[in-house]
Order: C-alpha cells, then sequence, then structure tokens
C-alpha cells in the first residue's frame, strides 16, 4: 500500500514540473510594467503611512496609560491610621 502511495505521489510531481515547464512566462509590456511599478510604490508609502499611525497610536496609548498609572500611585496614599495611644499607667491598669 505504501508503495503505490509512493509511487502515485511520484507521478503527481512529475507532472506538476511538466505542467510548470510548459508554461511561458508572462510577456509584460513597458506600460503594465509601470503600472506595476507604480502599485508597489504606492503600496510602499500606504504601509510606511500605516507604521507610522501604529507607532504614534502605540505612544499615545502607553503614555496614556503612564497618566492612570501615576494617578492611581497618588491615590493610593490615602489616610494612614493613627497608631492608638494609651497612658502606661492606664494599659496596666486594664491588664490586671
Amino acid at each position: 500500500m505504501a508503495e503505490e502511495e509512493r509511487k502515485l505521489l511520484d507521478l503527481r510531481v512529475k507532472e506538476e514540473t511538466n505542467q510548470e515547464s510548459n508554461v511561458p512566462p508572462p510577456n509584460l509590456g513597458d506600460s503594465m510594467f509601470n503600472k506595476l511599478d507604480e502599485l508597489l510604490s504606492q503600496t510602499q508609502l500606504y504601509s510606511q503611512f500605516l507604521l507610522e499611525r501604529m507607532k504614534d497610536t502605540t505612544l499615545t496609548s502607553s503614555e496614556a496609560t503612564l497618566e492612570i498609572t501615576s494617578k492611581n500611585e497618588e491615590k493610593k496614599g490615602g489616610r494612614k491610621r493613627k497608631v492608638a495611644t494609651c497612658d502606661i499607667a492606664k494599659c496596666k491598669k486594664e491588664e490586671h
């Protein structure tokens, strides 16, 4: 069974290579080549634009996060409890 599958796979590979070698390369004229070049340059510009926007968004969100965390840290201080003080003599009397 494994031999049959291997033979079929070899036949498929041979057929695919024959089909690929028979396909002629596309004939691009000067106008088609120029159009393709123009599209590639537009794509590159748009990619750079998006990258800059993503950086700006990341910086803005990280700045906002820092502001929020600094405000939260300021609020964490809150009120601290005062230690109860008592007279030493009074405390000793209460213990007995």
